[in-house]
């Protein structure tokens, strides 16, 4: 917070982040609407949280591409311009087209606009770490994510309710995703650095991207940590899942009604994140690789509790393994900037984020797979892994702290 209230350029970049999210949030949430009301609704609703998430997977090719351009802060402004013309082009689709027709334009406008919007992430994270020194990094980037977690689901609740409102009204959302990249623009307008960010060459001369991958690995300890985190990633995505499965079946486990049960593990989840990353700064003794392994050991107990139907012990556990999820993702942020080659964040950011995104629908489809047959077995498993996970850990991390 202190961060955000005396760094001029860190305060505005933020802030052009912040309403772009909730445009993004609030219309993601219309369209998931939109497509439930379709023929094969099921098949829609699967079309936009799947491709919702296939940008991402181009992180280290946009993220390169964000390393080699000079002016970063303008190129921010025009992203954000292309994407509010995109969307309102796409509150036309849906005032003059109907059905599949309409969704098959808004996913590609939202692909385009997210794909836009990864590169903008690359732009993003140089531009940052170019404003912050040494000592603000975990705490700017903390603040960053935290904020970002809280507007997306503030923005979330707020969208189911402006359905309601607006009366359906699909094209108004659009329009309302375009204005607040119109807001963005406006911030990133009173963002003035002197000097150019990024690499000084042309695209001709500057490093391949083999070349900056190659140099990214010589990072020991950054290969290592992203491996670590990937692994946890992978094992952590299933658990909310195996809960609400064992869930269906009543009992212990249901609190009020299923839905409100799922509503309520989800806030837990989500706050404590938030809230984590908010005060990660004050945690800046403790090492990264020790809160990770603490976060392990907290997700096998609360495997033993979901295996033994006791929700009403496992929500703090929940809290409590999520607020370290938001201590650690900020460490994680900071160790990036301080180890890797400044004129390769985009890259590497690009690169880690593709990395993430692929384990967990992988962790989740495995683990899940497994409890369609057998809740039981799918938890003992997942115990197993994360506890060789943790002996491995102790063995590969303990030089590096």
């Amino acid at each position: 917070m202190h961060t955000y209230g005396t760094n001029k350029v860190f305060r505005n970049i933020s802030n052009a982040t912040f309403v772009s999210f909730i445009g993004d949030n609030i219309f993601y949430m219309a369209l998931i609407a939109f497509a439930s009301g379709l023929k094969n609704s099921g098949l829609a609703i699967s079309l936009v949280t799947t491709l919702s998430t296939v940008p991402q997977l181009s992180g280290i090719l946009l993220g390169h591409r964000a390393d080699l351009i000079k002016d970063k802060v303008r190129a921010l402004k025009w992203s954000n311009f292309f994407r509010f013309i995109l969307f309102l082009i796409n509150a036309c689709v849906f005032m003059f087209f109907k059905g599949w027709h309409v969704l098959i334009g808004a996913l590609l406008v939202n692909f385009i606009c997210d794909s836009l919007g990864v590169l903008g992430d690359g732009l993003n994270f140089s531009v940052l770490a170019g404003t912050l020194s040494d000592e603000e990094y975990e705490s700017g980037f903390g603040f960053n994510f935290g904020v970002g977690q809280a507007i997306s689901m503030i923005a979330q609740f707020s969208g189911t309710w402006l359905l309601i409102v607006l009366h359906y009204r699909y094209s108004l959302f659009s329009v309302i995703n375009a204005i607040s990249f119109v807001f963005a623009i406006y911030f990133l307008n009173r963002v003035a650095i002197k000097n150019k960010l990024g690499i000084e060459k042309d695209d001709e001369l500057a490093r391949s991207l083999m070349d900056k991958i190659k140099s990214f690995m010589k990072h020991k300890k950054i290969m290592i940590l992203t491996v670590y985190i990937a692994s946890i990633n992978g094992l952590l995505a299933p658990i909310l899942p195996l809960l609400f499965m064992k869930s269906l079946k009543g009992g212990a486990m249901i609190l009020l009604s299923y839905p409100f049960t799922v509503s309520l593990v989800g806030s837990i989840d989500s706050i404590g994140t938030i809230l984590g990353s908010l005060i990660s700064s004050k945690f800046e003794r403790f090492s990264i690789y020790s809160l990770l392994r603490v976060n392990m050991m907290l997700t096998i107990v609360e495997l033993v509790l979901i295996y033994m139907n006791s929700l009403v012990v496992l929500l703090p556990i929940i809290f409590f393994s999520s607020l370290l999820v938001g201590l650690t993702m900020p460490m994680f942020e900071a160790e990036l900037v301080t180890n890797c080659d400044s004129d390769s964040l985009g890259m590497v950011d690009g690169l880690i984020d593709s990395v993430l995104v692929c384990v967990v629908p992988v962790g989740t489809g495995i683990f899940t797979g497994i409890a369609t047959q057998n809740v039981s077995l799918a938890l003992v498993i997942l115990m197993l892994l994360l506890v060789i996970l943790i002996i491995l850990s102790g063995t590969m991390l303990r030089r590096w702290e």
